[in-house]
């Protein structure tokens, strides 16, 4: 099964096949969305959305999910979510991106200075 869209209030979030990177995201939203994948995960929808299986598109409910014997409400179901602090080289929360970005900045001046005195 492949989720295809979310409803999410006034916004509708549409998946691509393979990646879907998402941005600009404020934080109310990003949990609604990550609460919603969630859900889906465990069997039980809690937003409107499009799913994919087998090549037929089927709108996100219980039902659906229930005909694609996903765990359902109150069964183990699995997370789906790869959350940041899962991810390698994460640091705690509160500014661990801070110092990636100086580093990164200090090596793009580094390979500029390298480039004009090469020129």
């Amino acid at each position: 099964m492949r989720i295809l869209q979310l409803d999410l209030g006034g916004h509708r979030i549409e998946f691509h096949p393979y990646v879907t990177v998402l941005r600009g995201l404020d934080d109310d939203l990003r949990a609604k969305l990550i609460d919603a994948l969630a859900a889906v995960s465990a069997g039980r929808p809690s937003v409107d959305g499009l799913v994919e299986a087998h090549g037929v598109v089927l709108d996100l409910t219980d039902a659906t999910l229930e005909l694609l014997d996903l765990p359902g409400a109150g069964e183990t179901g699995f997370d789906i979510i790869v959350r940041r602090e899962q991810l390698p080289g994460a640091t705690s929360a509160g500014g661990g991106g801070r110092g990636q970005i100086e580093r990164a900045r200090a090596e793009a001046a580094d390979r500029l200075a390298r480039a004009e005195a090469d020129a």
